[in-house]
C-alpha cells in the first residue's frame, strides 16, 4: 500500500498525518523528486495510518483492486488518516450502508487510540468531554446501534 501512497503525483504534504517526518521529503535538495525519495526510503506509516489501512484491507480484501477500486484511489489520493476523517465527516450528513457505518466505528476507535492525529480531540467539546449532555452520540453511532438491533433478513424471510 505504501508504494501506491508514495508514488502518486500529488503533494507529499497530504501524508502529514500518515508518515512521521514527511516534511523532510517535501524539501527539494537534489534532482530527485520527493516521490522517488519516498519510494526509495519506504518510511513506515504512523500507527494510526497503519491501523486504517489494515482495517480497509480487512474489510475489502482483494476487491480493493477490482470492485472497490474507488476506495483504493480515494485512500491513496488523500492519505489514510484524511480518508478516514472524510468518511466520518460524510457519515454525519448521509445515511450510509451498514458496512460503512461499521467501518466508521473502526475509524473512530482508531482515532481514539491514536490521539496524535488530532481527530478525536477535535470532536470533543471545549471541556474535553464528548458533550455536555449525557448520552450524546454522533449520528453515525446512533445508526450503527439501530442497525445492530434490527433482525437479519435471511433468504427465507424475503
Amino acid at each position: 500500500m505504501r508504494i501506491f501512497l508514495f508514488s502518486l503525483d500529488r503533494p507529499v504534504s497530504r501524508l502529514a498525518f500518515d508518515v512521521e517526518g514527511i516534511e523532510a521529503y517535501a524539501l527539494i535538495d537534489d534532482d530527485t523528486s520527493p516521490h522517488l525519495r519516498l519510494v526509495r526510503d519506504m518510511p513506515a506509516l504512523t500507527p494510526a495510518a497503519s491501523a486504517i489501512v489494515a482495517s480497509i484491507v480487512r474489510r475489502y480484501g482483494p476487491g480493493l483492486f477490482s470492485t472497490h477500486a474507488k476506495v483504493l484511489r480515494t485512500l491513496v489520493h488523500f492519505g489514510p488518516a484524511r480518508y478516514a476523517q472524510i468518511v466520518l465527516g460524510i457519515m454525519e450528513d448521509v445515511q450510509p450502508a451498514a458496512s460503512i457505518i461499521e467501518l466508521g466505528a473502526e475509524f473512530e476507535w482508531i482515532f481514539e487510540r491514536h490521539p496524535s492525529t488530532g481527530y478525536a480531540a477535535a470532536r470533543r467539546g471545549p471541556s474535553g468531554h464528548r458533550a455536555a449532555c449525557r448520552g450524546w452520540l454522533p449520528s453515525w453511532q446512533r445508526r450503527l446501534r439501530a442497525v445492530r438491533r434490527q433482525p437479519c433478513q435471511g433468504i427465507a424471510e424475503r
